[in-house]
């Protein structure tokens, strides 16, 4: 298992290296597949990479509530950004092939620009809710409270099963 983190990593590294070459700098979908790559690994490094290292060792999301929260928001805000950037990469593409110049004109890499930056701070900031939130209980780190966790699971559902699908 720890051979495939190893070969996915450096796969996002060398995607990271072609979307950074001059030529796909100007392509919008490019920007936003770019930033996808980044997101991807930042969650495979702290997503997969301490599952691994719990196999072996104390878990210490389970141990340590800051570890817990942190892990979690990391993790969580990395899969909402690259999904978000995902579906961005999408619309760029529709738009790029519309037959209305105003549709159309959405494709550019100042709007690409933009837009990362806007999404990223609106999930950035959306998931810090949930993350402090989180408690550690019996060994486990997740959402005691019945309320919160039945608001978390109708957000993910929304924001991460049933939109994306949708949208792209």
């Amino acid at each position: 298992m720890s051979s495939t983190v190893y070969l996915l990593s450096i796969q996002n590294l060398l995607t990271i290296a072609v979307f950074c070459q001059s030529e796909q700098r100007r392509n919008s979908c490019s920007f936003y597949l770019l930033w996808m790559t980044i997101c991807n690994l930042i969650c495979l490094n702290v997503g997969i990479i301490p599952i691994i290292f719990s196999l072996d060792h104390t878990d210490i999301s389970t141990t340590i509530l800051i570890a817990c929260k942190l892990q979690f928001y990391i993790r969580h805000t990395s899969f909402q950004i690259m999904r978000q950037y995902k579906v961005l990469a999408c619309i760029d593409r529709f738009a790029l092939c519309s037959l209305q110049v105003r549709i159309r004109s959405f494709s550019q890499i100042k709007i690409a620009k933009r837009l990362v930056i806007i999404s990223g701070i609106f999930w950035i900031l959306i998931v810090i809710f949930f993350a402090v939130v989180r408690t550690i209980e019996n060994g486990s780190c997740n959402i005691q409270n019945n309320l919160y966790a039945l608001i978390y699971t109708i957000y993910y559902m929304i924001f991460a099963g049933i939109l994306p699908p949708f949208l792209i």
